[in-house]
Parts: C-alpha cells; structure tokens; sequence
C-alpha cells in the first residue's frame, strides 16, 4: 500500500441521486420539497419531539413555527452546543416532517419515545429507535446503497427496498476524501472504491453541495450508533495524487462478528515477507472483514502471545506517529503492546 494515491488519470463520474421529485413520494407531505435533514444530536432530536408532543393547541396558531420556538424556550429544552433559535427548531420540524412523525400541521402522528422525558440522557431504547429511523429513512437508505454500488443511476425501487440484513450482507468499504484545500475542504466530495491507482472516482458536482453535508450526517449517526466505522488515513498517512494537502478516510457497516483465524496462517497464505509492518496489516483485516479495528490490534496482539516462538514485535518512538494534530475521532492503526507502539511484526524462520 502506497503513502500517495495516484488519480491523474482516473476516470470520473458524476454521483447522481434521487431527486426531490421522486422523494416526494416518500415523504407524503406536499408541502415538502427538501428531503435533506441535516440534525446531528440525537438528545435534541429526542427533546425537540418531545416537546411537540407536550405541545398543546387549540387551533393551529398562525405562526406555529415562533409560538412552538417559545414554548421550547419556556421548557429550559437542552441544546448540545448552539442556543436554541427559530431556525434551528425548524431544521427539526422538517426532519421529524421527512420521517413522517408529523402532518404539514405539525400533529405528531407516529408515536416513538414512549415514556421517555425531555433532558434525560439517551437509553438503550432511544437508541433502538434512532436505529430504527437510520436504517428507515429512504434518504439514509440511499447514502447506505452508496456502499453496496456506486451512486450512478438512481434507483427509488433499490433505496427503498434496503432492509438492515441486505445492508449488513452486500455493503463494503468506502473511501473519501475532499477535492479542496484549506478551509474549503470540511466536506467530502469524492469517493472511490479500491485503494489503488486511477481508480475511478465518484465525485459530487459543486452544484449537488447538500450531497456532502448529508453525507457528514449520515456518517455521524452511523458512527455513534456504532453501526459505521470510520477513519482517517492519518497514523500513518495515505493522501491522494489530488488533494496531499488531507488524508484519505474511509468506512463501512461493521461486522460485529469476528472471523476465525489463524494469524500464523494468515500471513503465511496471503504475504511473502517476514517483516509485516503492523498499519498495513490491520487495515488489510479491517477491510476485508468489516470489523473494528481495535478489535484487529487485539487479535494480532492475541496472536503474538500465541506464537512467541515464531513473531517477534519490533517497537517504534511515539513521536515519529503523532506528527500532526490528533483529534478524539482519529484512529492510530498502531497497535499498543506493553505500553509502546508496535511498527512491525517479523516472522522467524
């Protein structure tokens, strides 16, 4: 595996999806023309719905929209970081509208946190139904699909037929990484599926932006439902041709089943050389079985103790992996041993 991708050459293709058109008839709603809900806290999601529910009208007030943002208001609801605004309780509203919980008039109609209440932390059952809403919503459904074929000729039929078991069954790895520099460079906006050179690139046109917004949210719920793993090619660093300036990242729907393998086999079958360096082979785990990848630093370091007599770990300094800023979400795909990183892995003869 190489530290640069290259894709000069690599044929593009624009990424096309479902328009609002063709979603209309998902959302049911005709007052509806924007099925994109970018929400990202799942305790505001919660709290902004419960509320609605405690919210009690006669008749339908002629801006419900500021009355309701009051009501929130005169509850304390809890925010995550922004203060509550009008603008932002109606990102909510839309969302709850795209998922069909209310009517155009703002009449809950489907009935989820049952016995829950506003401010408390999330249960194992909100949880359960945020799944639910994951894997339900068409327009989740169709950024799912994105990892089972690429995004080229929409299909509503496909999206809308996705069940969890087909999801978890036929999706694979997904790489990303963001064609802009500097500060321009938040969202992604290319995607390909094999980590070699000029292979094709799936790309979002400047015009589809809400594409890459969605796509952040899609991944953020995934990740903290931990129903998606995701990282950065950072410790060690993997850039594209493209963009050198930021690492490629990378997800998939995890396999929570572990493998059965033999490490000494493993390597034995599918490398030529003694001297393993240890990034490389946990990504080549990782990837091909979809699992977590500090479950494949525990597995190799299982399997270390397994075979001492054929592996011998060789260390590397801390300071020649963190040469850049780490953040909380990075993941360093070195493994620990004996509280030092682990560069490699040497097969005795």
């Amino acid at each position: 595996m190489k530290d640069v991708i290259n894709l000069i050459n690599s044929t593009r293709s624009k990424i096309a999806f479902i328009d609002e058109g063709m979603a209309a008839s998902e959302i049911r709603h005709s007052d509806k023309k924007w099925s994109f809900s970018n929400v990202y806290y799942f305790t505001e999601f919660r709290d902004v719905y419960l509320a609605l529910s405690k919210f009690k009208f006669g008749k339908f007030p002629r801006n419900f929209k500021k009355e309701f943002t009051k009501f929130c208001l005169s509850v304390n609801l809890p925010f995550v970081k922004s203060p509550w605004k009008e603008r932002r309780i109606l990102e909510y509203l839309n969302a709850f509208k795209n998922l069909s919980l209310i009517n155009e008039k703002y009449e809950v109609t489907k009935e989820i946190f049952v016995g829950r209440e506003i401010g408390q932390p999330l249960s194992q059952s909100d949880i359960e139904t945020l799944k639910q809403i994951y894997f339900g919503y068409f327009r989740f459904k169709e950024f799912f699909s994105w990892l089972i074929r690429p995004p080229i000729n929409p299909d509503v039929s496909f999206v809308v037929g996705l069940t969890p078991e087909r999801i978890y069954k036929e999706s694979k790895p997904i790489y990303f990484f963001s064609s802009k520099s500097g500060k321009e460079n938040r969202f992604t906006d290319n995607f390909i599926y094999e980590l070699e050179e000029n292979s094709r690139i799936y790309y979002i046109d400047e015009s589809d932006g809400k594409l890459s917004r969605f796509w952040d949210v899609f991944i953020t719920w995934g990740k903290n439902l931990n129903i998606i793993e995701k990282f950065s090619f950072r410790f060690p660093l993997i850039r594209t041709s493209i963009n050198k300036d930021k690492s490629i990242g990378c997800c998939y729907v995890v396999n929570e089943i572990f493998p059965e393998l033999d490490l000494l086999d493993y390597l034995n079958s599918n490398y030529n050389h003694s001297y393993i360096y240890l990034p490389f082979l946990v990504l080549d785990i990782a990837l091909k079985y979809r699992v977590r990848v500090e479950r494949v630093q525990e597995f190799i370091i299982e399997q270390y103790k397994k075979y001492r007599e054929v592996f011998s770990l060789e260390r590397t300094s801390e300071i020649f992996i963190k040469k850049g800023k780490i953040s909380e979400n990075d993941k360093i795909l070195f493994p620990i041993y004996n509280d030092a990183y682990i560069s490699h892995l040497i097969i005795r003869k």
